[in-house]
């Protein structure tokens, strides 16, 4: 099986496809492409005002500080909050259009310096995860996170850096507009910062006034390795964001670049990063990255004909029907007029107006459907001559295993009234058996009964119920993620 050299070229051939994808709806590539046959000589009417352009600007940055070391009592963990900030912004200054997002993710290790953190499992934005992000369940928020940073990013909108900066906060981060804090009540002052940078590292791509913008991510959590005795371990966090700016189903700028975000700890699980210290993209690396020197990569940019998909996949020499359980990552996935990149996890890139009218990824059919992704059954696969693949390298041969059946949720529809800091924590559960309640009260539905030695978690949330408190807890029973209510009299901490 080939295995590319670098993960960035997964990235180079995004990039390559992204220009590809504006021929998918046959239209040209380049704006000073003229037709070849002349129209008839005409009184031509008044042209109209060309839209002006205006600048894509890309905002990355990264917070380590939740990380901590394993202790006898807790897990250590590498904690990754990534903040995005994509806009579009006109030469006076003016903010045409904006979105913020947020990368959580979280790496766990034993004090033993070995990782027990699925490093398989998607790793969504907080945009993607909506509801699920908990803010209004845990935080008692009347607002998910999603909509807070959404008013925000509108009220950017029309204004300058200075304006927003002189409007939207006030001296402790928070909403100072009053419209704006109606809806936003989270700490802003790092997103106005965000926007600020976004604006500033703005350039002209190719975006005109008026196109929609759009941000996508693609991140993973597979780097990550055990610490052992001569070597650290690392948690390993691979971002790789793309801003673009669409003029109905086509590209008109794009703008990329990615984070590697690492944490180092030891075999007894003690953190050994400068957790202070900023983490740099790809982009402001440069030449430290060092793919370069270390890489060796080779990217034939020059001389990458400007096609549309039907020619790219007859320029693939390996392209095939069939082989989609071989496919690797960076492999363009083609059908008639249509092409795409493959990622990996059974999962390609792609730009379509089909389901959201955007870049955006999908499940390749061929390989199966994926929960929570569109679907499209391609054609061919294929190498891309552009990008250098490493055919030495044969993967080993893995053991044919069994995928688990998919983990389910079940939430309680009650909310917490009380929050108590002291008491969030792991519990036992000490009954022989245990009712988790629709609410808090023994007249509620029961959601599931839980066995003795059950342990559940609690973030500090509680009801009490006539004397007694009943804690809103969260654990995972026969593959079921449960989120409900429990009687503190049997549960242990």
């Amino acid at each position: 099986m080939k295995k590319m050299k670098n993960p960035l070229a997964v990235l180079l051939a995004l990039a390559l496809a992204l220009g590809v994808l504006t021929a998918c709806a046959g239209k040209p590539v380049s704006a000073g492409d003229a037709g070849t046959t002349a129209a008839p000589e005409t009184t031509a009417a008044p042209e109209a005002e060309a839209p002006a352009m205006v600048k894509t600007g890309l905002y990355i940055g990264t917070d380590l500080s939740g990380s901590k070391s394993a202790t006898a009592e807790e897990e250590g963990q590498a904690k990754y909050d990534v903040t995005v900030v994509a806009v579009t912004v006109r030469d006076d200054g003016v903010i045409e259009s904006c979105v913020i997002d947020s990368i959580p993710a979280t790496v766990k290790f034993s004090t033993a310096g070995v990782i027990t953190s699925d490093l398989t499992a998607d790793v969504p934005t907080k945009n993607e995860l909506g509801e699920a992000y908990g803010m209004k369940a845990y935080a008692g928020s009347k607002y998910e996170w999603n909509e807070q940073v959404a008013a925000l990013a509108a009220y950017a909108v029309g204004k300058t850096v200075d304006e927003l900066k002189n409007g939207a906060v006030d001296e402790t981060g928070h909403a100072a507009d009053a419209d704006l804090a109606s809806t936003a009540s989270i700490y802003l002052g790092g997103y106005v910062a965000g926007i600020e940078a976004a604006v500033n590292n703005a350039q002209h791509l190719g975006a005109q006034s008026g196109d929609k913008l759009v941000l996508a991510t693609v991140n993973s959590l597979g780097g990550s390795k055990d610490a052992t005795a001569e070597k650290a371990g690392t948690a390993q966090l691979d971002a790789y964001i793309t801003a673009v700016t669409m003029q109905g189903d086509v590209i008109s700028s794009c703008y990329i670049d990615s984070v590697q975000a690492k944490v180092a700890f030891d075999a007894a699980g003690a953190v050994t990063t400068d957790l202070t210290a900023p983490v740099q993209t790809k982009n402001a690396l440069g030449d430290n990255y060092g793919m370069k020197a270390y890489g060796g990569a080779k990217y034939a940019v020059n001389g990458v004909p400007d096609i549309g998909a039907d020619t790219m996949i007859t320029k693939c020499k390996d392209a095939s029907y069939s082989g989609w359980d071989k496919v690797d990552p960076g492999e363009v996935v083609w059908t008639d007029g249509h092409i795409g990149v493959y990622i990996g996890n059974g999962l390609a890139v792609e730009c379509t107006p089909r389901w959201k009218n955007c870049v955006q990824i999908t499940a390749v059919g061929n390989i199966g459907s994926k929960a929570g992704y569109n679907t499209r059954t391609w054609k061919k696969h294929g190498s891309l001559p552009y990008v250098t693949y490493d055919s030495t390298v044969t993967a080993p041969v893995q053991p044919e295993t069994v995928k688990p059946e998919p983990v389910t949720s079940v939430k309680a529809t009650g909310i917490a009234k009380s929050f108590n800091k002291s008491v969030a924590g792991k519990y036992t559960v000490t009954a022989t058996s245990l009712n988790v309640r629709d609410a808090a009260g023994v007249g509620n539905k029961v959601l599931v009964a839980i066995p003795k030695g059950t342990v559940v978690q609690n973030y500090g949330y509680y009801t009490v119920v006539d004397g007694v408190k009943w804690l809103y807890v969260q654990f995972t029973y026969k593959r079921v993620t449960y989120t409900g209510f429990c009687s503190s009299a049997y549960l242990k901490k």
